[in-house]
């Protein structure tokens, strides 16, 4: 799947602190380390972080990255949207993952 920058923070959020089994924890550690910036990237497009936010230059964005997304791992991104958005937690930032990951049928 093709992540951009946004979807690949937005996703990291979404996994930070989750919860679950041995082999659901393995599977979103190994999904965190392919979603992680390499010090290259965070260099090109001056990736930083402050005041609880993350910026960059969108114009040294380069080409999404290709994230591989098993089947565990994406009932885990499925379930994990589905619960931000039964408790009207998504917010528009979250549209383009849960288009991707779900769908936008109404």
């Amino acid at each position: 799947m093709q992540l951009d920058v946004k979807d690949r923070l937005m996703t990291l959020g979404i996994l930070d602190g989750m919860s679950g089994n041995f082999v659901t924890l393995k599977i979103v550690r190994a999904l965190q380390d392919e979603l992680s910036f390499s010090e290259t990237e965070i260099s090109d497009m001056n990736l930083s972080f402050s005041d609880g936010g993350a910026y960059w230059d969108d114009k040294k964005e380069g080409e999404p990255k290709d994230i591989e997304f098993g089947e565990r791992a994406t009932e885990i991104m499925v379930t994990a949207l589905k619960q931000l958005d039964g408790a009207e937690k998504l917010t528009q930032e979250h549209i383009s993952l849960y288009e991707k990951f779900i769908g936008d049928d109404l």
